[in-house]
């Protein structure tokens, strides 16, 4: 969390990070920081693979269709982005220190 130093610090108004990490400053910080708004944008991820590999492009495209159509990816991505359940797995009452100037 060493992005939001400088507004914890009070030398910054505000900070913009990737996901999950204005959430979790936001969680442990909850009397100096808030989010504000939604994401600014979306990002696609992307597998590369080799083009004459046919075998495992259709393979890679079947499972992440049939993942998609079971729910695993929607419920990937609410679990690891849409909470903090996952945060039960560590010790979460050490906050972590300012990053050094």
């Amino acid at each position: 969390m060493s992005n939001c130093g400088a507004v914890i610090g009070g030398d910054a108004q505000a900070m913009v990070a990737t996901s999950p990490t204005p959430q979790m400053a936001a969680r442990l910080y909850d009397a100096k920081l808030t989010m504000v708004g939604g994401p600014l944008l979306r990002t696609p991820e992307a597998f590369a693979m080799r083009p004459d590999d046919v075998r495992l492009i259709q393979y890679v495209n079947n499972w992440i269709g049939a993942r998609t159509a079971d729910g695993t990816i929607t419920g990937i991505r609410r679990y690891w982005f849409g909470g903090f359940k996952w945060t039960s797995r560590f010790d979460t009452s050490a906050k972590p220190e300012p990053a050094k100037q």
